[in-house]
């Protein structure tokens, strides 16, 4: 029930936060997070005209998007590991 806006406003701050979360040594994987913010935005339903993901080709929006995600795997894994070390076993 919250409008295009909001969500829009919501996106934008899970996006600065995830990218917060990168380490500084990976500078290079922040900007590349923040640079594929309309392709994020487009995966969840808040297309904007004009944005770089509207401007893209059918083969460039598949191949910017398999990017996006893989850059977002890669920056959720280096701010905090899905698997960790157990001294237990």
């Amino acid at each position: 029930g919250s409008s295009r806006e909001e969500n829009l406003a919501r996106f934008d701050a899970a996006l600065i936060e995830l990218a917060a979360r990168v380490p500084a040594a990976e500078a290079a994987l922040r900007s590349e997070i923040l640079g594929a913010q309309s392709i994020y935005a487009a995966l969840v339903g808040l297309r904007s005209p004009g944005s770089l993901y509207e401007q893209l080709g059918p083969r460039d929006r598949f191949e910017r998007t398999l990017s996006a995600i893989a850059a977002w795997l890669r920056a959720e894994s280096r701010s905090r590991p899905v698997i960790g070390c157990n001294s237990s076993f």
